[in-house]
């Protein structure tokens, strides 16, 4: 028999992967298999990434002792580096 945690996890989970939901799951053939995809996924690794250090721009995302930089700082960085070798190479 199902707990009351257990039924609250299945509903949550239900919400999270509806057709409305954050993680909804469609289905795609590849190489004649039909293959699970995130329907709203981001395109790229970098779309993800841009995306998730914008809305939490002002989060701390990394650590190291004394050194704690925001998403938005780590993106700023990023994108500096990328614009560096850029023009490098």
């Amino acid at each position: 028999m199902a707990t009351e945690l257990d039924c609250a996890i299945e509903a949550i989970g239900a919400r999270l992967m509806s057709d409305d939901g954050p993680l909804a799951i469609g289905q795609v053939e590849k190489f004649g298999q039909k293959m699970p995809f995130l329907k709203k996924a981001s395109p790229t690794l970098r779309d993800f990434f841009e995306t998730h250090c914008t809305i939490h721009a002002d989060k701390e995302f990394l650590i190291d002792q004394d050194i704690r930089l925001t998403f938005g700082e780590v993106l700023a960085a990023s994108r500096e580096l990328a614009g560096g070798l850029i023009e490098g190479y």
